[in-house]
């Protein structure tokens, strides 16, 4: 598919949903900044800077940690973070936005798959260990200027855990909600996509989704298929797939968003996240190319991110451009997303504008809160592709017809 044809594709698409778009209420569109893209070099370096302020409702901060000798919070990279001894200080350069978008919320992600949560368990089960955790909380909240705090909440048997801990976290976290509302500040939490069917009735889950506790709840949606499996699928499917059995089956948006509905989580208060990459395989036979066929092993990486098995949609972007008519680009009707076979073997499922569109109207028409941008330095921030800037974001934002 020509880059002509794909802009002309997503123009119509945009003009055709959002003339029928009646958003009764603002949705949120909370987006996701990480520290480290500050790093990379070139069109992938992304720092504060880059960030358009109007673009999203909450800005998360990705991530801090818990110092689980002395319970505390605490900055994951100091010198990407903070001021000091000449740092970055990208924690005030992200908050310095709200002077050109008063309306614009900050939070700061703690966890992400980088942090060792020992703190949180050894914080959890003693009373006065999580106040002390929850009190430096706040401060550190308060002292950097941010507007809440995001928990990346796992499974308590994640990298130090037990599933005796489970009353305790729950414990944990209704008392950093009652204590970060108090201090006028939000206590929001991101969740897996699903878990065990044995969880559902689970202290710590129902404490999360209890009405009042979060100020949403963000389902970790993007990211639901990879080279980790042996056949070709897209990143993050809106709907199942026909050939989705067995373990399969309920690795899409719809499926999740069900199943927590089921559980006792309210629509009002569910984000879904959206990517804003892709995931890529390695064809084991290049004459079998579509969903379910075979790999031998991940994707090559892209030239910004340089991960095998990842790209991000701007390095997809870049090889669209580079390759022309030799990026073979498709659309999967039954999960309502792109995939494209390039260079003999190479096969990548992947969030697009288009995609993200349709995972924004599903959010309008089924009443949910909104949804949660991952992550702002993967979407075309440099207009590679010429759907525009930030076409991902820029995507979802229309269709929620937000006026930031």
């Amino acid at each position: 598919m020509t880059r002509q044809i794909a802009v002309l594709l997503f123009t119509v698409c945009i003009a055709t949903i959002s003339s029928s778009n009646q958003v009764a209420a603002e949705k949120i569109l909370a987006c996701y900044f990480t520290n480290w893209a500050g790093y990379r070099q070139g069109n992938g370096k992304f720092e504060p800077g880059n960030i358009e302020p109007t673009e999203c409702t909450h800005l998360m901060y990705g991530f801090a940690n818990i110092n689980s000798q002395l319970l505390q919070f605490q900055s994951s990279d100091a010198w990407a973070d903070l001021e000091v001894d000449g740092g970055k200080g990208y924690y005030a350069q992200v908050n310095a936005l709200k002077n050109q978008n008063p309306n614009l919320k900050t939070l700061l992600s703690m966890g992400g798959s980088s942090d060792d949560p020992y703190g949180l368990w050894t914080a959890a089960g003693d009373p006065a260990n999580r106040q002390k955790l929850i009190t430096s909380g706040v401060n550190f909240i308060k002292t950097y200027g941010f507007d809440g705090v995001d928990l990346n909440w796992l499974l308590p048997t994640y990298n130090g855990g037990t599933f005796d801990q489970r009353d305790d976290i729950a414990a944990l976290i209704t008392e950093m909600s009652e204590a970060f509302h108090e201090a006028g500040l939000l206590f929001t939490v991101s969740i897996p996509p699903s878990l065990p069917s044995s969880w559902n009735t689970a202290t710590e889950v129902q404490a999360i989704i209890a009405p009042g506790v979060a100020d949403f709840i963000s389902l970790k949606t993007m990211d639901f298929h990879g080279a980790w499996e042996q056949h070709t699928h897209h990143v993050a499917p809106l709907y199942q797939h026909s050939l989705d059995v067995g373990v399969d089956a309920p690795f899409n948006v719809n499926a999740s968003v069900n199943a927590w509905l089921a559980n006792g989580a309210e629509k009002e208060s569910l984000l879904i996240a959206i990517s804003t990459g892709g995931r890529g395989f390695t064809l084991l036979d290049p004459e079998q190319d579509d969903f379910y066929a075979p790999t031998s092993g991940p994707g090559n990486g892209g030239p910004i991110t340089d991960t095998p098995g990842f790209m991000g949609f701007n390095e997809l972007c870049e090889l669209l451009e580079d390759l022309g008519e030799g990026f073979d680009e498709r659309w999967q009707d039954e999960v309502k997303g792109h995939y494209a076979v390039f260079s003999t073997n190479q096969w990548y499922g992947y969030e697009s504008p288009d995609g993200a569109t349709l995972k924004a109207q599903y959010v309008v028409d089924n009443g949910l809160a909104g949804a949660i941008l991952y992550t702002l330095d993967f979407d075309d921030f440099h207009n590679i592709c010429g759907y525009g800037v930030n076409p991902i974001g820029n995507s979802v934002k229309e269709i929620f017809g937000n006026t930031i």
